[in-house]
């Protein structure tokens, strides 16, 4: 049983828009039915394997796991924690289970039974909201499939109505813009009529303020005239840059060209010290107003600061792929971001503001994942060298349009060098923070 084959629309859901919620009880249902085939009455059994890395850490997250019915998270619980067991073990269990012998029979049986009595269904939050919402999304789209746009567009607007304004921020983002695209073909449709265009207009605004902290649909329709680093964060990113390109840290080329190089080299190995100090580096290249490593026991090993953003990095980058991100790890970077609101005095950090793990371990013990923030993430170790690479790549493509431009021409050019690698700091926190830990943010 495996999500890999999930389609376009589900990775947008759940990387681009960041609308877990929905995309979760869809995959919910899959589970349901994958485990569900395998036995469909009472003295039928099954070995289910549970393939995918993005699957076993859906089901290692204790609110999935509790909106099953209580035979399938006996049987998930069960299966995480023999798992772990070495691998010749494992093949006599799913031996034993098939046969139904007496050894499965003697210790097994007695184990998921007192799993399933102890166990207890809660339902997913939002679930009700999002059943009564699929009456009307189902209307909505059976009248685009008829190239009813003024309906469609109307209909739209009644799913974004009924969608809470707080919670669901992210679909009601998705039902905006959607409304606003329907509009506007109802407009063309018309004849340019006025009260569709305005409607068009209004919603692609409200679905940007809806969408804020993401970038897909910056990336998909911006609204007219906006700057693209019209993000406060952005802005402050792209100054830096240019702070650091015309009489800075990287202005000289020489410098430039020997500390990009040193950087990605030392993101491409193991080795925690040189691994950390790129760390360190990459905030740099990446416009943070400040990046460094804090001292002291259990610190973070980099900390990137924009006055409106926050990132801690804990970076293990010399554990093997194997075996499960320990609850060690997870608790010691649960506290990085309250050591850095210690050392700057201040009541909190920045709404949004995230903790990162980097490693090259992709799955989290259960009981870690209990504990995790909701601001905490995990991060493969290719994804961080190809941000390194991305953003190193930006520099160049900037330092190759600058001789001769200056001022605000200049400023914008960055913005759209950076915008166009992907690395301005909105889009670096989208990039990096598509595996929450503990779940939807």
């Amino acid at each position: 049983m495996t999500v890999d084959t999930s389609h376009l629309q589900d990775r947008f859901l759940e990387s681009k828009l960041r609308a877990g919620e929905v995309l979760h009880e869809r995959i919910r249902t899959r589970v349901l039915q994958g485990a569900g085939r395998c036995t469909r009455g009472p003295n039928d059994w099954a070995v289910v394997v549970v393939q995918g890395q993005d699957l076993l850490n859906f089901l290692s997250r204790r609110e999935v796991v509790e909106s099953l019915p209580v035979e399938l998270q006996a049987e998930i619980a069960f299966g995480i924690e023999v798992s772990e067991v070495p691998a010749d073990d494992l093949v006599l269990l799913a031996e034993s289970a098939l046969e139904q012998d007496d050894i499965w029979q003697t210790d097994a049986e007695p184990d998921l039974a007192q799993r399933r009595k102890d166990a207890t269904r809660k339902p997913a939050e939002n679930i009700e909201v999002l059943a009564a919402s699929a009456r009307r999304e189902v209307r909505a789209w059976t009248l685009v499939w008829k190239q009813e746009w003024e309906a469609a567009a109307r209909a739209a607007v009644d799913v974004l109505d009924n969608l809470p304004p707080v919670k669901m921020r992210p679909y009601r983002a998705f039902w905006a813009y959607l409304g606003s695209a329907w509009s506007a073909l109802a407009a063309a449709e018309n004849g340019d009529d006025a009260a569709s265009v305005d409607r068009a207009s209004q919603l692609l605004r409200t679905a940007h303020k809806e969408a804020e902290g993401t970038t897909w649909l910056k990336e998909v329709q911006p609204l007219p005239s906006a700057p693209i680093d019209d993000d406060p964060v952005d802005a402050e990113g792209i100054e830096n840059i240019m702070s650091k390109l015309t009489s800075g840290s990287l202005a000289s080329p020489t410098k430039f060209s020997k500390r990009s190089s040193t950087m990605l080299a030392d993101l491409s190995q193991k080795k925690a010290p040189p691994y950390e100090q790129a760390l360190v580096e990459l905030g740099v290249f990446l416009g943070a107003s400040e990046s460094f490593k804090p001292a002291g026991q259990g610190r973070a090993d980099a900390v990137w600061i924009w006055e409106s953003a926050w990132m801690t990095v804990e970076a293990k980058s010399e554990s093997d792929e194997e075996g499960l991100l320990s609850m060690e790890y997870v608790r010691k970077a649960d506290t990085q971001m309250d050591s850095v609101i210690a050392d700057r005095g201040e009541d909190g950090a920045p709404p949004g503001s995230v903790s990162l793990i980097v490693s090259p371990r992709r799955v989290v013990d259960p009981d870690a994942v209990n504990i995790a923030r909701p601001h905490l993430y995990l991060v493969s170790s290719e994804l961080v060298l190809s941000l390194a690479h991305d953003v190193v790549r930006a520099w160049k493509e900037l330092r190759g349009v600058a001789p001769g431009v200056e001022g605000e021409t200049l400023r914008e050019a960055a913005a759209k060098v950076f915008w166009e690698h992907r690395v301005l700091p909105t889009q670096i926190k989208e990039r990096l923070t598509r595996e929450p830990i503990r779940g939807t943010t």
